[in-house]
């Protein structure tokens, strides 16, 4: 558990996790430790405009969180959100992977958005 408060912890919600803020659909990432991250999405970063529901999915989080899914991780969507709660045996560089595999379905989701 030290591990978790000392390392992997601060190193998820202070240095990793809010870059996610400078994607242009990131408005907001916000994660307190290993307890899990949460990004709001929109379509529009600076009017906070949501994405059109006509998306293929339930959501444009829904969309981005699938396609960077894996089994190893447990990202889910929630509404505009996609919230992230890795397993506390997580390492580092095991978040990086997570944070940039995240960040590839952010991408996929801008080059295939809804828009309305």
């Amino acid at each position: 558990m030290e591990r978790v408060r000392d390392d992997t912890g601060p190193y998820l919600s202070h240095r990793r996790w809010p870059r996610l803020t400078d994607h242009e659909l990131v408005g907001e990432a916000v994660s307190v430790g290993l307890m899990g991250g949460r990004a709001a999405c929109s379509a529009d970063k600076a009017t906070r405009r949501r994405f059109a529901r006509s998306l293929t999915m339930t959501s444009a989080p829904a969309c981005a969180t699938s396609a960077c899914a894996t089994p190893a991780w447990c990202m889910r969507a929630t509404g505009d959100r996609m919230l992230f709660s890795p397993p506390l045996i997580i390492s580092r560089s095991e978040i990086d992977q997570a944070v940039d595999t995240l960040r590839d379905g952010l991408d996929w989701l801008k080059d295939n958005r809804g828009e309305g």
